[in-house]
């Protein structure tokens, strides 16, 4: 579950010293993973995460946007990563790089 986190946690905040850790995880299990693979599921998603070319989808936090939610949630997309950049204390700490962004319209 670590290395899953650590993958999320550096496509949220695009700091990838996260995404090296998830990485120096995978090359501790890997010697152990064929001997019992179904017991390293996490760690295998984790990997598929980092391999997949995950979308990361920055949405502008203003009103109306739930429908934009919905089409971005609809199906099953394991490895995309959504961020609602609304200008909260919550985002701007974890992802400064985002400001509120503004739709164009």
């Amino acid at each position: 579950m670590l290395a899953v986190s650590l993958v999320i946690l550096a496509r949220i905040t695009a700091v990838a010293a996260y995404e090296e850790d998830a990485i120096h995880i995978f090359g501790a299990f890997a010697p152990d993973i064929p001997h019992a693979p179904s017991a390293y599921c996490h760690l295998l998603s984790a990997y598929l995460h980092i391999e997949s070319g995950e979308e990361c989808v920055i949405v502008p936090g203003q009103e109306g946007i739930v429908s934009l939610l919905q089409v971005l949630s609809h199906g099953y997309r394991p490895f995309r990563t959504i961020t609602v950049a609304d200008g909260s204390p919550a985002i701007t700490a974890a992802a400064p790089f985002h400001p509120k962004y503004e739709a164009e319209g």
